[in-house]
């Protein structure tokens, strides 16, 4: 089973920090209040947020518990909690932004899951999901986290969020470069993802869809969370990291 310690591992490469790289200028596409500092919005991640060079403030980050966890790399970072992905330990309408990234792919409920992302975000809230493409040549890479857990097509969760109470509202492909370019150069890398991206467009690795809570709830809001507990599960820091003092492990009461 792929592990959050094998995506963390797979980022400190050299080509997993390229691709980190181009998913951060995606997301600024995306959503630009992502990448900028705010006092006035609370911002959470679900997921494993260091993918994303430059995030800007994020109040917390919920890792659940099938995938382990890792401590946020400096010591004035955020929170870190290890959750069941059907009860988060967060307050209803709490965030006013969510990002969920190499998460919703790998969990057991993926409608519980968003179901929970509706809860915690507030009326105006908004969720950018990252998930790989079921299309794309990332889905089918076995040595990368995209290779890993259940891939999606862009009608699969268009349709999955709106039976959680989202509207879709922005998308984007991303990752165009095939994954057998770790072995270029670099320049050649951001030119194959350039032309990817104007010839292959619908193959990019990854889906990254942009929704806006609808403020009315659907009947299946009231889906039944997941009974698996929690398992305490905390493992080390990112690589170059040392202290855990702001990790947080959080079991289902």
């Amino acid at each position: 089973m792929w592990h959050v310690t094998d995506t963390d591992n797979f980022y400190q490469s050299a080509f997993g920090q390229h691709l980190s790289g181009l998913l951060s200028r995606a997301l600024e596409l995306c959503d630009k209040d992502w990448m900028m500092p705010s006092a006035s919005l609370i911002r959470l991640v679900i997921g494993y947020p260091f993918c994303i060079q430059g995030l800007g403030s994020v109040s917390a980050t919920l890792m659940p518990a099938e995938m382990g966890a890792l401590s946020w790399p400096e010591d004035d970072g955020a929170l870190v909690a290890c959750i069941d992905e059907g009860q988060w330990p967060i307050e209803s309408e709490f965030a006013d932004r969510l990002l969920i990234c190499h998460a919703l792919e790998h969990s057991g409920d993926a409608l519980a899951f968003l179901t929970e992302a509706h809860r915690v975000l507030a009326g105006n809230g908004r969720v950018i999901i990252i998930v790989p493409n079921r299309r794309g040549f990332w889905a089918r890479n076995e040595r990368s986290p995209f290779g890993h857990g259940t891939p999606f097509s862009r009608r699969q969760l268009y349709r999955l969020l709106e039976r959680a109470g989202f509207e879709p509202v922005k998308r984007r492909y991303a990752l165009f470069v095939p994954p057998f370019a770790d072995v270029l150069p670099h320049r050649l890398q951001m030119r194959i993802d350039s032309l990817g991206r104007i010839l292959w467009g619908v193959l990019g690795g990854v889906h990254m869809v942009e929704a806006v809570k609808v403020v009315y709830a659907p009947s299946i809001m009231q889906v039944k969370s997941l009974a698996k507990p929690a398992r305490p599960f905390i493992v080390a820091r990112p690589a170059g990291f040392s202290s855990l003092d702001n990790t947080i492990d959080v079991e289902q009461k």
